[in-house]
């Protein structure tokens, strides 16, 4: 009996140890830092980053950071936002922990995570994602991720970069969920002549597969424009073109449930298509089914005889490559082409 009594023992101490640390944060930095174990002693998410280990969880409280550095995750953690900053269990009315940049140049990503170890995950629940210059998100790595619950807004400022919201890139063996998060508004500021990169809001690559459930697709990639506008190689973005207005992928890559509204892409020259969402080389055996593709517009841009476009567009390699498409409404998205 007291080798059982022992063996039991020992097994709660390693079951005990082996759960993940919960740090609590309220702000992107603190003049008085606590430990992190309670709302009445948080940490900065400066601090928190720096701490956290291996399957950690960090807890935000709701609001927004303004932050002065791209926000560096190389370790399989959990950011989780929306907390009311009293308990672990009650939520703001507005659940959401939004890291904006305030539009400041001095670096690409708001949230850059590159985390190696094949078969964990990074999660990033109830956080939004404000102004990052070049884009909202960037992911690396073999880890898994999940992004949940999240707003990715107004990032992609710069005239270059792609994925103006989420790029993918790189990410061997790793599965990619986007789940209830909307894109909005993430593109292109400048009109300026001859420059600029109209990039889709979702750069999916380089990753096992991706699944996109249940987000929304609003107004990404170039402002909705007059018909006609940029049709001469000296008019504003006349030259450039979109790999997709809302995705962009070179994976096999489910979307189900989703809703795409408002999304304009560029049709020009030295780009065979465009469209809502492109699927490339690479992406055979993808599902689109059960969403909605409502007011989405192509427009002409320099030298476009010839091409194509289209709510979804299918530019796979071969014949074999397939892509299915079912329960699903299309209607008044429009095309110059």
């Amino acid at each position: 009996m007291k080798k059982i009594i022992l063996f039991v023992a020992t097994s709660l101490m390693m079951a005990i140890s082996s759960y993940a640390t919960v740090y609590r944060v309220t702000a992107y930095s603190l003049e008085t830092e606590g430990d992190g174990s309670s709302w009445q002693s948080p940490m900065s998410l400066v601090n928190a980053l720096s701490v956290a280990q291996a399957d950690d969880i960090i807890y935000l409280k709701a609001g927004t950071y303004i932050i002065d550095n791209a926000i560096n995750i190389s370790k399989p953690i959990t950011l989780k936002g929306g907390f009311l900053g009293t308990d672990d269990e009650t939520m703001a009315g507005k659940p959401l922990t939004i890291f904006d940049t305030d539009r400041k140049t001095t670096f690409n990503s708001v949230l850059s995570i590159t985390t190696t170890s094949s078969g964990a995950i990074n999660k990033v629940i109830n956080i939004g994602l404000k102004n990052g210059y070049a884009r909202g998100l960037y992911k690396k790595g073999q880890a898994d991720l999940l992004v949940e619950g999240c707003l990715i807004m107004t990032n992609g400022l710069a005239n270059a970069g792609t994925g103006k919201g989420a790029l993918v890139e790189s990410a061997t063996g790793a599965t990619i969920t986007f789940r209830n998060t909307e894109f909005r508004a993430n593109r292109q500021e400048s009109d300026a002549k001859g420059t600029g990169s109209p990039q889709p809001a979702l750069s999916l690559a380089g990753c096992k597969e991706a699944i996109v459930d249940g987000c929304s697709f609003f107004g990404n990639s170039l402002l909705i424009v007059p018909p006609g506008t940029g049709e001469a190689s000296n008019m504003p973005l006349g030259d450039k073109f979109t790999q997709g207005s809302a995705i962009y992928t070179t994976v096999k890559t489910t979307v189900v449930g989703c809703r795409f509204s408002g999304n304009c892409a560029n049709i020009r020259s030295n780009s065979n298509t465009s469209g809502t969402i492109w699927f490339a080389n690479g992406s055979s055996g993808s599902i689109v089914s059960n969403s909605l593709f409502y007011g989405n517009y192509d427009r002409s841009a320099w030298n476009y005889n010839g091409k194509s476009s289209g709510a979804i567009v299918q530019q796979m390699g071969n014949v074999s490559e397939t892509l299915e498409v079912v329960g699903s409404t299309f209607a008044y998205n429009l095309s110059d082409v």
